[in-house]
């Protein structure tokens, strides 16, 4: 994760994230660490499942962590039924595998990455696919 953290501390114009399941912790790193780059002018996007799909008993919690990434300034979009794990970083840096990146890893989950602006591309397609 430190490399992934540098790789967002370090972004230049744009971070897209992925990530089906979110939680309170990980939203919260994830905005400490976005904000300053939004405030450099970073466009940060973030693709995720809708509140209405998690369970019962998390529906407010997720609803409130949606609202909290908007509010920040972020560019949220909720997509039903969506399985996509990854981060692009500047149309170029790929970071892709299993793990939700905003919430918890599982210890069989796995990541890795690559810099490539055609796997990028390639993800951006067919993740922003109505």
């Amino acid at each position: 994760m430190a490399v992934y953290e540098k790789d967002l501390l370090e972004a230049n114009k744009e971070i897209v994230i992925s990530s089906p399941g979110i939680n309170k912790a990980m939203v919260k790193w994830t905005l400490e660490i976005v904000q300053n780059r939004q405030l450099n002018g970073v466009n940060v996007k973030i693709l995720t499942l809708p509140y209405e799909t998690y369970p019962e008993n998390r529906i407010e919690v997720i609803r409130e962590l949606i609202m909290e990434l908007k509010q920040s300034g972020i560019d949220v979009r909720l997509k039903s039924g969506m399985h996509e794990h990854f981060a692009v970083i500047d149309r170029c840096i790929v970071w892709y595998g299993s793990i939700n990146l905003l919430s918890k890893a599982r210890d069989e989950d796995s990541l890795m990455r690559v810099q490539s602006p055609e796997i990028a591309d390639e993800l951006l397609e067919i993740s922003y696919k109505e």
